[in-house]
């Protein structure tokens, strides 16, 4: 993970226990049988199973054992920043447009109606 930038030396695992008593809201599995085996969290409202090659059972010379290390990290970064930006996509579409920023057709669509835009011609709605 160094070689890429990530420092995950202080990092440690923890149990699933640990996070019972706060609120969760996506669980992501990764590996083998997990899918099966993790169980719900209460409130959970996402689970997701993606499952990749356990890169400690590669087998072959280090060189090789490593290049699987890496195939498998960049496999889960690539699905990972993909499942990022479509959450953050699905959260922009989410918020309100502040009206100062709407385009001035449509605030002025808003302010008299949809179809009164000046020059319009009210009997058949064409300009």
């Amino acid at each position: 993970m160094k070689e890429v930038g990530i420092a995950i030396s202080a990092h440690r695992s923890r149990h699933m226990n640990d996070f019972l008593q706060q609120p969760v809201e996506t669980v992501i599995t990764v590996c083998g049988n997990e899918d099966q085996a993790c169980p719900m969290f209460p409130g959970q409202l996402n689970r997701h199973h993606w499952g990749f090659y356990d890169p400690a059972q590669a087998t072959g010379t280090d060189e090789e054992k490593l290049a699987v290390f890496r195939r498998v990290r960049d496999e889960i970064k690539m699905v990972f920043e993909a499942y990022a930006a479509g959450r953050r996509d699905k959260a922009k579409a989410a918020q309100p447009v502040p009206e100062t920023t709407a385009p001035p057709a449509q605030r002025l669509r808003e302010k008299r109606g949809a179809n009164s835009l000046p020059g319009m011609d009210r009997e058949n709605r064409r300009l």
